[in-house]
This record gives structure tokens, sequence and C-alpha cells, in this order.
């Protein structure tokens, strides 16, 4: 079981990734009311709002298990490790939402959380959340009898080739469909804002932050999106998405629609 954590300011834009269609994405838990993206993050942001001290008040672990336990795993038992998971890491009484994955061999959740306690309106605590969520890693395998994964801290345990693969392309399947989702959400707000400067405004509403570089006159000449943890240069997600492609395919679509094509 490897577990990976993010933390953010969105709720709309987490959810919109961990719940779209292409993820054959199901929810297998909550205790939050909303059955779409659009719900749940309203539900969160009213107890969020109630603490308006901590910035990043949105908590994204990711759960992902080897593929020789898939069989262990149905829905039940990935509830039970989350909310297993969860109470060790010191979200017993916050707002989430488990979110089961079925596009990839290995098994895996992602679990949105509420940072904001709903009885106190305090942020829970995150320091050495990374090292304290590798330990309760540890301690679920064997409490659930599962694959143990490669230990995140040298000196502990060598890493096999097979383990090192392993983790290898859970890293690169969760980074292609992230960029998959940016560039979703980019292409949507290009083709139906009016002009850039609504097309951004639309782009960080759904949940990006974006970043702009530009030369000596201060014209924007490259831009980067993030979407919770990782922030990518446009145009590696993809060229077409460049600044100037960006600018072409809004300036394309509204071009269309003023001809009522």
């Amino acid at each position: 079981m490897i577990p990976k954590v993010k933390t953010g300011s969105s709720f709309s834009g987490v959810l919109g990734y961990a719940l779209q269609e292409s993820k054959d994405a199901e929810i297998i838990d909550k205790n939050v009311v909303g059955r779409d993206a659009k719900e749940l993050s309203k539900a969160f942001e009213k107890v969020a709002d109630l603490n308006t001290r901590a910035e990043k008040k949105v908590k994204h672990f990711s759960l992902s298990f080897a593929p020789g336990d898939a069989e262990k795993l149905n829905p039940g038992i990935l509830s039970r490790i989350s909310q297993d998971f969860l109470k060790k890491m010191g979200y017993k009484n916050n707002q989430y939402v488990v979110i089961q994955h079925n596009d990839t061999k290995h098994p895996h959740v992602h679990i949105v959380v509420n940072r904001i306690n709903p009885d106190t309106c305090t942020a829970v605590s995150d320091s050495n959340e990374k090292v304290k969520g590798a330990r309760i890693a540890r301690e679920i395998e064997r409490e659930y009898g599962l694959t143990v994964a490669p230990e995140q801290r040298t000196g502990i345990k060598q890493e096999s080739k097979a383990e090192r693969e392993m983790k290898k392309r859970i890293e690169g399947t969760e980074e292609k469909t992230e960029k998959e989702t940016i560039k979703g959400m980019v292409l949507k707000a290009l083709k139906e804002g009016k002009d850039m400067k609504e097309a951004v405004q639309k782009m960080r509403a759904a949940g990006l932050e974006i970043s702009f570089s530009g030369d000596k006159k201060g014209n924007v000449t490259g831009w980067k999106l993030k979407l919770n943890e990782r922030e990518y240069k446009a145009s590696t997600i993809d060229r077409s998405i460049s600044w100037e492609g960006a600018k072409k395919i809004n300036q394309q679509s509204n071009q269309k629609n003023g001809l009522g094509l």
C-alpha cells in the first residue's frame, strides 16, 4: 500500500478530478451530503468557511495497492481501510468522501477530506504527515494481510526492481491522468470564454491555479497550470494548449459562435 498526500485550496478542483468518468470512478464511502462534485464541494465549503485563518483546507489522500491484492479489496474492505487510515492520521470527525478508480490494474482510492473539524472549527495539524502516512500504511498492511510496499525511508528496506517498477507505474499513471484532466478543463474554458480573460477566470473557478511568464514589455509568453500539488508548463501537457495555442483555440471558438456554426 502506497499512500500519497496533497494539500490544496479547491474542493471543486480535486473532486472534479477524482470523479471524472474516464476513471470509472465510484463513491464507495462518505459522511457528507452530495451526489456529484458540485454538491459535495458546497457541503465541504460550508464547513471550511467556519475557519478563516487556514489557507489550505483541502486534503487529498490516495492509497494505491499491489495488483496481487485486488481480489481481497472489495469496496467494503477499501472503505474500512480508508476509515482506519483517516482516523490514524487524525481525521476522526472530519468530512470525507472515498472514491475508487477502476481504470488501472492496481486497486486505488482517492480520499478527499476537509481539514476543518466541524465541531472545533480548527484545522487538523498535518506536520510530518508523509512519514506518519508511511508508518500507518505499514500497520494497515499487517492488519489486512496486504502486500508490503517498499519503504519510503532509506536504511529500512532495500527496494527490489519489481517494487521500484510498481511505484514508477503508479506515479506515471497518476501524472498522466492529471495532465488529461487539466487539458480537459482548459479546453472547456477556452471554448466557453468570450475572450482569454474570461477563459482564465473560468479555469480558476474550476480549481486550476495559473501563473504566467512574460517578456520585458509585459506581454504574456507562457503559462503554468496547477491542480492539487503538481504544476506543469502548459506545453508539456499538450502543445496545443501552449499560450499561443490556447489563444488560437479561444479565438477560433468565438469566430465559430459568431458565425452561428
